[in-house]
């Protein structure tokens, strides 16, 4: 697998197990001692520099008091590798606007969804420096 992949992976499962911690209130030292580590060596899970273990993501899914899937949830399968199309996905889903425009889109009838998308496209191509 990609070094590039690999790190993403890991800051991936680190941010959630940041994240599950700070929901609970927990300092690092405190979820360190409970995994058996050194908070230093929490910080370097966290923050993806170093790979957790499968044994201490099982320990941290204990005492975080959740799934060990939560920290996997939403990672890219190898069999499912992300496409272009995948990503662009996500960055419009990230967009303020993307559920306002999902619902208008999806409430119009075939015939303005085409010509609304023939609209958008041309706009695209136009590119961002058109502007009106």
């Amino acid at each position: 697998m990609p070094q590039a992949k690999v790190n993403a992976l890991d800051q991936a499962i680190g941010s959630r197990l940041r994240a599950r911690r700070r929901h609970l209130r927990l300092t690092q030292a405190d979820l360190a001692k409970r995994l058996g580590v050194t908070f230093q060596q929490l910080q370097k899970y966290e923050s993806g520099a170093n790979r957790i273990s499968a044994v201490s993501l099982h320990l941290a899914a204990q005492a975080l008091e959740t799934p060990i899937g939560f920290f996997l949830e939403g990672l890219p399968r190898r069999d499912q590798p992300e496409s272009a199309d995948l990503q662009r996905l996500e960055r419009f889903v990230a967009l303020p606007e993307a559920v306002a425009v999902a619902s208008a889109f999806t409430s119009l009838p075939a015939s303005k969804r085409r010509r609304l998308l023939s609209l958008m496209l041309s706009m695209a191509e136009a590119g961002p420096g058109a502007e009106d």
